[in-house]
């Protein structure tokens, strides 16, 4: 059978015969390439490369000829990836014809089941890291064609190639390597068009959406332009529309990435406009009030990055900020309780390291001469009091009666100077301080403690 579909493919192609015949065989391929790979394998390597001339010939087709090819090629490209052929001169060719057909029909598809096969094609070339370096965006001038036809398709806004061209799009910021590509990528608008998808109840495109967003934030340079400026709004509107539905997924995945631009987005580039930290002061709250032990630890994360010095306001909202301590102080409580409970060590620690950075962070703000004008007293006074009540009623016992026992050795001092002065600087992981009225934390690693597995905990509280 396979020599049989093999000599017509090669005879209508060499012999220019009826394009409706080839049409008819690239399907039947198509259809038998989905079961096995065995055929498209051969015609891959048969002669001189009868899939070769069969691409090469493709300006020569009508569009339905072209979408099986398309679809033929998608398979062929798993054999070429399975067997790295790059050594060999007609795989090679082959190849870049493949990635050469590729980009032309991304620029120029104009029926949907054209621009559908197109990205198909497209997702199976992505797999792969060395063919997506190597050929996809090895040049500049056909890297641009590439990301110019993928964005030309994305921005026709139909949901079934936004889900396809959004993966692809995943897939090729996860897999690069090189600083020109990733600018490559961000310099041609893509990250405004994506944050644009953010804008709709559609579970699957909201999931997918986010984690492209989140592989463009993985690179640094997302953050030297304005696009997490752009797309903060879109991020806070899907959130939103997650949590109103219950999407808990969707949801878990706008906090992610709304910690990433939180956490990383540059000091000289304010990301907050108008009343969007409002907004967003009141998402996190809600968040906290879910009843999923991963929701309140992601939103505690979220919260510990929303304080950061740069995201305040000029005038700092203190009523805000201390509806959203309350918030944290009665979500932590059963949720530190859950994990001791659950064992979940590692996420008690770092939900801990949260807590102590959000403390922190509100201290130093309290501090600061400039929030004093315009703020009530009694903002200011409550605000105190909630902290200071919190580090003692509840950080300090809690710590005291949980972690003491996974820990090798726990210290609780009225005055904390001399402990301090005992320490090895080495040894000191992390610290905070949260003021000299307030609470002071610091977790030790020393060699004893990493080999076990548990670490050192200084708690020092001054007062």
């Amino acid at each position: 059978m396979f020599e049989m579909l093999t000599d017509r493919i090669s005879t209508i192609v060499c012999g220019n015969l009826f394009d409706v015949d080839l049409h008819f065989y690239l399907a039947v391929l198509h259809q038998l390439s989905e079961r096995t790979l065995d055929y498209v394998k051969l015609l891959c390597f048969e002669g001189d490369g009868v899939l070769n001339t069969v691409v090469k010939n493709k300006d020569s087709y009508n569009q339905q000829t072209i979408v099986e090819l398309a679809y033929v090629l998608k398979h062929a490209v798993k054999v070429l990836l399975e067997i790295e052929p790059l050594h060999d001169q007609i795989i090679s060719s082959l190849i870049q014809e493949i990635r050469n057909s590729l980009i032309e029909w991304l620029c120029s598809s104009t029926s949907s089941e054209f621009q559908v096969a197109s990205l198909d094609l497209l997702s199976e070339c992505v797999k792969s890291p060395t063919f997506i370096s190597t050929l996809l965006l090895s040049e500049e001038r056909e890297g641009s064609l590439l990301i110019m036809g993928l964005k030309r398709i994305l921005a026709l806004k139909q949901d079934k190639l936004i889900l396809m061209g959004t993966m692809c799009l995943t897939k090729l910021v996860e897999s690069i390597s090189e600083p020109f590509q990733i600018k490559m990528i961000l310099d041609s608008d893509l990250a405004e068009l994506i944050f644009e998808f953010l804008h709709t109840s559609n579970v699957h495109q909201l999931c997918c959406v986010f984690q492209c967003l989140k592989a463009m934030a993985a690179h640094q340079l997302f953050f030297e332009k304005c696009h997490a400026v752009y797309g903060l709004e879109s991020t806070l509107s899907a959130i939103r529309v997650a949590m109103d539905t219950n999407r808990t997924t969707v949801l878990e995945q706008g906090l992610s990435f709304l910690t990433c631009l939180l956490s990383r987005q540059p000091e000289n580039m304010p990301l907050f406009l108008n009343q969007s930290w409002l907004t967003c002061a009141n998402l996190l709250q809600a968040s906290l009030k879910k009843e999923y032990q991963w929701m309140i630890h992601t939103a505690l994360c979220a919260v510990e990055a929303f304080l950061r010095d740069v995201h305040q306001q000029n005038l700092v909202d203190l009523k805000a900020i201390l509806l959203l301590v309350k918030t944290v102080i009665s979500a932590s409580q059963d949720h530190f309780q859950m994990l001791y409970q659950e064992r979940e060590d590692d996420m008690s620690f770092e939900g801990l390291n949260c807590l102590i950075a959000i403390v922190h962070s509100i201290n130093k703000t309290l501090l600061s001469s400039d929030v004093l004008c315009g703020n009530e007293s009694s903002s200011l006074t409550a605000l105190q009091q909630t902290l200071k009540s919190f580090c003692i009623g509840f950080l300090l016992p809690w710590t005291k009666t949980n972690i003491m026992e996974s820990a090798d050795k726990i210290v609780f001092e009225g005055n904390g100077t001399e402990i301090i002065s005992e320490l090895e600087k080495s040894s000191v992981e992390t610290w905070f301080t949260a003021g000299p009225a307030v609470f002071s934390w610091a977790f030790l690693t020393p060699e004893k403690g990493l080999a076990l597995g548990k670490p050192m905990v200084c708690i020092i509280i001054s007062l």
